[in-house]
């Protein structure tokens, strides 16, 4: 029975995926239904589903194919992931897979690139994403990699890192099980060799392609191959070979050499005891060839590079300086022979210098007159992408022991044009006083400093140091501006300045006020999101009313007035701005229910509704009820029914605490328009577990309620609640039978 329902099902399969049938047309696919269904013909099919989507997707240029989205183009991914685990299909699942991440257009994990990149991966068993053998696999990866196209390429360079991946390789269990087909025998290696050849097979695809690759690509090549050089190392029939290509790009490729020396000084510190003793004496002798034949490259490891482990001893306790003598000793080297120098500005000056700031100390500390400064003002002032981190380090030891010619060179530095975009972070890098805070000031009123960039100082507690003058005319600067990034620094320094545990004094009235309603940091923006403005704007504004409560209601205003648009503080549901207008409600409920009921609308647009759910949400019961029913009351037709959307139907006869929704069916529930809403705001809710249980309990809180009510209007919507509740609890009981 079972063969015969089966050999009909492919029939009727292939009957509507051959050219003649529905889906002979990609355009059939429009219908998302479709889409689902062919997945679903997939599991009976993947041959003839396989043919199908050659004639169709496959025929696609690249153009059409990025405009194939969607739940339609979702399905046709999870189709091919299935009709890859089949060994005689594989190859033309991934090329079309390979072509629809080509034209990728989705971001979420599983898309195209992502399940084309996890066909690669060398889990074995259960783990095993196809039966096919990496080795019938290869040659699909090896076309990416090799293509011409840089997409593609990236695509392969992405299936490669996934193939070399030697530690939590593993699937999501599901496509295997494909209708009433036989589960596939997915790979598992024959012999350690033949996983050990997969190996091999992909580093050296890789280690073939870096001289032909561009800079980036070859950056990111290397990158794949010494992250996973760590796993890949701990094979002993791998070891040899992944030692030749650290050392061939070590020496060959010397702008990557950093990762070389990282991915050894790991894998020697993590797994050094896990090593046959010459293969560590291998490993370190490497290293030291890497590391310690020049200035430069000693440079590039003590200065350049700041890995987690150099905070770590070999017995993985926690030391600090582990490496100050090495950086002190490239110092007195580098003072003693200025063209080593020179020659090391260039990257110096750039972001490249994890321990630039520690070096730049050093070199001040030997270069006790400072006679190095003006060669690196100089060099700082002709490099046009450097940043001033290094050069900080060497400001701040100025600081500590020549505080005079520090302010001086930084005047110096504020009139030049090619340097003073550095004096912002030079000067919180290296210090703060009254005079440092003045020049900055002066530099923002010539327009010379970008006020934005003064949000360096809200990080390491510099900001403290500032003189109060000179603070309140930073943000003076930063108001002025229209920009949302400006106004988000503006709150974000007087967070710092005045609202921390060990507050400075009083917010200073006025400018935090305008700072509080500036109209940037509420209306519509392009720029990107900062996550920690709302919680600097609460903290700011719950400070200020506690200091000043007479001034509430207008932040009360700012705030209601922005209800629903996209602005950087208010456009998540549930914003934190939300409890400071509840708070502000509680403390002015007449004027605050004024200011809500003049945009509650109609129209309800997004405003409205947003203040709608606000109110529901809390809002409502911290406002005057007196001011709720005169608003109703002046247009009972249209605000009856609209106030049962906002009122949270509980009923309770409480007296310290009245119930708005019994009051509402006292006053208006003869209504079935109120009565309707109230009962579809008693609907919304949240539970765990079976429904029927919860609509049981409901229930009986519903009947307990009834029994203490004597209001006809009341137990006219308690009664039918009762009704809707025990239609749910049948509804319920005979779904959950069903299911279980």
């Amino acid at each position: 029975m079972n063969h015969r329902v089966y050999i009909n099902e492919i029939r009727v399969t292939n009957a509507l995926l051959n050219s003649s049938g529905p889906y002979g047309d990609l355009d059939f696919f429009a219908d998302g239904r479709a889409a689902r269904f062919f997945h679903a013909l997939t599991e009976a099919s993947p041959e003839q589903s396989l043919k199908m989507l050659r004639r169709t997707v496959g025929n696609q240029t690249l153009q059409e194919l990025r405009t194939f989205e969607g739940d339609v183009r979702r399905q046709v991914v999870w189709a091919l992931e299935a009709i890859a685990i089949w060994r005689e299909l594989f190859s033309g699942a991934a090329q079309l897979l390979l072509s629809l991440a080509e034209a990728e257009n989705e971001d979420i994990s599983n898309n195209a690139t992502g399940v084309f990149a996890d066909l690669f991966s060398l889990g074995q068993g259960a783990a095993a994403p196809t039966e096919a053998s990496p080795a019938e696999r290869f040659p699909v990866l090896e076309n990416a990699v090799r293509s011409e196209s840089t997409l593609r390429r990236e695509i392969g360079f992405k299936a490669a890192e996934r193939a070399l991946q030697t530690h939590g390789v593993g699937r999501f269990i599901g496509s295997e099980y494909q209708g009433l087909r036989r589960l596939p025998n997915l790979w598992i290696p024959k012999t350690w060799g033949e996983l050990y050849d997969a190996y091999r097979r992909v580093w050296r695809l890789l280690t073939e392609r870096l001289p032909s690759l561009e800079d980036a690509e070859q950056a990111r090549v290397v990158k794949i191959m010494t992250s996973a050089c760590r796993g890949l190392l701990l094979n002993p029939h791998l070891f040899e070979m992944i030692v030749d290509t650290l050392r061939l790009i070590g020496t060959d490729f010397r702008s990557n050499r950093q990762h070389v020396v990282e991915a050894l000084e790991v894998s020697i510190h993590y797994d050094g005891k896990a090593f046959e003793p010459q293969q560590r004496k291998v490993l370190e002798s490497l290293r030291a060839e890497l590391i310690d034949t020049d200035f430069h490259s000693m440079m590039e490891r003590y200065v350049g590079m700041n890995p987690v482990l150099d905070y770590f001893d070999d017995a993985g306790q926690y030391v600090e300086g582990k490496h100050d003598s090495k950086i002190s000793s490239l110092a007195s080297t580098a003072k003693e022979n200025l063209e080593l120098l020179r020659a090391e500005l260039p990257w110096l000056l750039t972001s490249q210098t994890a321990n630039g700031f520690h070096f730049g100390r050093a070199l001040a500390h030997v270069d006790t007159a400072y006679k190095l400064l003006p060669t690196l003002l100089e060099a700082q002032a002709h490099e046009r992408n450097s940043n001033a981190f290094f050069l900080s380090g060497y400001f701040a030891h100025m600081f500590s022991h020549q505080l005079e010619l520090w302010e001086e060179t930084l005047d110096e530095i504020g009139e030049d044009d090619a340097l003073s975009r550095h004096l912002i972070e030079l000067t919180w890098r290296s210090g703060m006083t009254s005079r440092a805070a003045n020049r900055i000031l002066s530099l923002l009123d010539s327009q010379r400093l970008v006020p934005s960039d003064l949000q360096m100082f809200a990080y390491g507690g510099v900001i403290r140091r500032v003189p109060e003058p000179a603070f309140k005319g930073w943000i003076e600067h930063l108001l002025a501006s229209d920009k949302t990034v400006d106004a988000v620094v503006a709150i974000n320094l007087i967070h710092y300045y005045y609202a921390l545990p060990t507050t400075l004094g009083l917010l200073p009235k006025d400018l935090t006020l305008r700072a509080l309603t500036a109209r940037a940091l509420f209306e519509n923006y392009q720029e990107p999101r900062r996550t920690n403005a709302e919680y600097d704007w609460v903290q700011v504004a719950n400070l200020y009313l506690k200091q000043h409560p007479t001034d509430a209601v207008k932040i009360a205003e700012r705030l209601i007035e922005s209800f629903g648009q996209e602005g950087v503080l208010n456009s998540s549901y549930n914003s934190q701005t939300d409890e400071v207008l509840l708070s502000i409600a509680k403390r002015e409920p007449i004027e605050v229910w004024r200011l809500v009921a003049k945009r509650l609308g109609p129209p309800i647009d997004s405003r409205a509704f947003r203040l709608g759910r606000w109110l529901r949400d809390g809002g409502i019961t911290r406002l005057a009820s007196a001011e709720l029913w005169a608003w109703i009351d002046e247009d009972i037709e249209h605000r009856a029914w609209y106030a049962a959307t906002f009122i949270p139907a509980v009923l309770t006869h409480s007296a310290e605490h009245p119930s708005l929704a019994r009051e509402l069916l006292i006053r208006y529930g003869d209504r079935e328009d109120v009565r309707r809403n109230l009962h579809a705001n008693f609907g919304t809710e949240f539970w765990s577990g079976p429904a029927s249980a919860h609509y049981q309990a409901k229930r009986e809180r519903v009947a307990a309620t009834r029994a203490k009510e004597s209001e006809p209007n009341v137990l006219r919507w308690l009664d039918e609640a009762l009704d809707s509740i025990d239609f749910r609890i049948e509804q319920e009981l005979i779904h959950e039978e069903r299911e279980f």
